[in-house]
């Protein structure tokens, strides 16, 4: 228990803990809905991974986090557009503590977040509005212009030939 479990030596929870039971009390009895999810917004948005657990009763969970093929942090401004009724709650994993979203947007870096909210209808996806990161979108430009720069080179070296 002391290096791998989910209390210190002092009975006190770890942070995965937190994330455990949040996780086995929101997801739990519930089915996994991959293609209710619909995430907009160029090559950011295709970084963004996402989880959505629904009950029969509407009950929703929505599990997001930014996983840059890029570089190994940063984060990105999303925008929810859940379809819910009622509160939306975020709840924090480490610490198990929550509050009720009072904007539909929020910032996801490489830490999950998890967001409870009830659901108008089971059968309604969720759309996520991605905004572009300026960091992401320079260091595609600068691989495209080092590929372009490359051939162009190759080209060169060939033709000396």
């Amino acid at each position: 228990e002391h290096w791998f479990g989910l209390l210190y030596t002092n009975g006190t929870w770890k942070p995965a803990a937190h994330a455990y039971s949040l996780f086995s009390h929101h997801c739990s009895y519930s089915v996994l809905y991959e293609n209710l999810i619909i995430k907009e917004g160029g090559i950011s948005a295709s970084d963004l991974m996402a989880a959505l657990y629904r009950r029969a009763n509407g009950n929703s969970t929505l599990i997001m986090w930014y996983d840059s093929t890029l570089y190994a942090s940063g984060s990105i401004e999303v925008t929810l557009d859940l379809g819910a009724v009622g509160d939306i709650t975020i709840h924090d994993i480490y610490t198990g503590t929550n509050q009720t979203l009072t904007d539909n947007t929020v910032v996801v870096g490489n830490t999950p977040i998890l967001i409870t909210f009830q659901a108008a209808i089971i059968a309604n996806p969720i759309t996520l509005h991605v905004k572009e990161s300026g960091i992401t979108l320079t260091l595609y430009i600068v691989m495209f212009v080092s590929l372009i720069a490359s051939l162009g080179l190759a080209v060169v070296v060939i033709k000396r030939r």
